[in-house]
């Protein structure tokens, strides 16, 4: 069991990218990302985000994650500070990697 009481196993060949797209003012989320990174370099400790970054122009970010199913990933984002603070709308679009999936190692197990 993972961190929060969420089911976090990441022995999947699914990945999911996580588009999030700020809602408050760049100020605010400059306030917010010290816990919002704390969040994800935890994660990434984990091998849960595989990585992450600002989009261009800085209107939100991706982040690229393994887990077992929908209902992790979902839980993963509902702990995220950015999530809890109102700070970014979450899109979550599942996918199974094949070109480049070496470059991923281990996360990615057929």
């Amino acid at each position: 069991m993972g961190q929060f009481g969420c089911n976090l196993q990441v022995k999947s060949a699914i990945m999911f990218l996580l588009e999030l797209t700020y809602k408050v003012s760049q100020a605010e989320v400059d306030e917010r990302m010290p816990a919002h990174a704390a969040y994800l370099n935890a994660s990434h400790d984990r091998g849960e985000v595989i990585f992450a970054g600002y989009k261009s122009p800085r209107t939100g970010g991706l982040i690229v994650a393994n887990f077992n199913d929908k209902t992790a990933v979902e839980c993963f984002v509902h702990k995220d500070p950015f999530y809890l603070g109102h700070v970014a709308d979450y899109r979550i679009v599942e996918f199974s990697p094949q070109l480049g999936k070496e470059l991923f190692g281990a996360a990615v197990q057929a």
